[in-house]
């Protein structure tokens, strides 16, 4: 069927009495390609699920060039959501390219005002910063040190949305269910507090945040990993990832980390995070790269060597 959808597609099906079969069709091979791109993230080893996500790009861009100015679409909004999601992650574990959102180019930017101002809106934003940052080093010229308060203001302003916009589940859901939706907030907004100063802080001001931080993170993630509830699992391993990159002084931890990543693995499925596990075991063993915040300079350095990874 797939391939039925696309062929007609190369073949110019669209014409002025068949705009709207057209773009039914589209959408229909773009979300089907976004579950194949799924689909291969929950195959151990996999790396189809990239090509997949590259191919959501390509059609997301052919809706925009093709679709009519201002007309829109509930359906390609959650398509477009989904693939920003998924670029956001991949694109904090890859150097090599210039990155381009997806949210970058799609039009009309109205239609994603609201994601700008969330935790995943924010994880992109930090990692054009620090991108946009390093093509400036490398032309020489010297960097203007951030203003971190920005950031916090903004890591709050997240919270402070995601946190409303669950309200709700403590009027339906038991204690149990809220105290974790509660918890998973908390520890993504501290993940994207350690991030932030990871990738744009100087080190002395980086290293109080960033200290600070950990300790309420690493006790989010040991309430949400106690116990046998799986709920909100799938939310849990970008804010451990964040917290392993800080554990390169302390076996136990490391250990304790590489646990709970195999635990998330198992109970979720979603293997292509098993990169990301990999990704911090190197960098634990490379001594040399020790630092407050450091893994951001070995991933960019090693990505050659060791490949890009994804924490999703």
């Amino acid at each position: 069927m797939l391939n039925r959808k696309i062929g007609l597609e190369l073949a110019g099906y669209a014409s002025a009495t068949n705009e709207t079969n057209h773009e039914s069709n589209l959408i229909e091979i773009m979300a089907t390609t976004l579950v194949l791109c799924y689909g291969e993230m929950m195959i151990p080893n996999s790396t189809d699920w990239s090509l997949h996500l590259q191919a959501c790009g390509t059609l997301i861009k052919r809706y925009s060039w093709c679709g009519q100015p201002g007309k829109h679409s509930d359906a390609i909004d959650f398509v477009v959501k989904e693939v920003a999601d998924i670029e956001v992650f991949r694109n904090m574990g890859a150097f090599a390219k210039d990155q381009v959102f997806i949210a970058d180019i799609i039009q009309p930017q109205a239609n994603l005002d609201s994601y700008f101002k969330t935790f995943m809106g924010l994880f992109r934003e930090i990692t054009s910063e620090e991108r946009r940052r390093q093509n400036i080093l490398k032309t020489g010229r010297s960097l203007f040190m951030t203003d971190m308060s920005i950031w916090l203001d903004k890591a709050k302003n997240a919270y402070m949305r995601a946190s409303n916009d669950t309200a709700w589940l403590s009027t339906i859901h038991e204690d149990d269910i809220r105290q974790r939706m509660e918890a998973t907030i908390r520890a993504v907004y501290h993940a994207v507090c350690i991030y932030s100063h990871q990738a744009l802080a100087a080190d002395v001001e980086s290293r109080r945040q960033i200290e600070s931080s950990i300790t309420l993170l690493e006790s989010e993630i040991e309430f949400l990993t106690t116990g046998s509830a799986h709920m909100f699992s799938h939310d849990i391993f970008v804010p451990l990832f964040i917290l392993g990159t800080e554990c390169w002084q302390s076996k136990p931890k490391q250990e304790r980390i590489e646990a709970q990543f195999m635990d998330l693995l198992s109970s979720t499925g979603i293997w292509c995070n098993s990169t990301a596990l990999r990704f911090l075991k190197s960098y634990w063993e490379s001594t040399e790269f020790h630092a407050k915040g450091s893994w951001i300079r070995y991933a960019r350095e090693t990505e050659e060597q060791n490949g890009p990874f994804l924490v999703f």
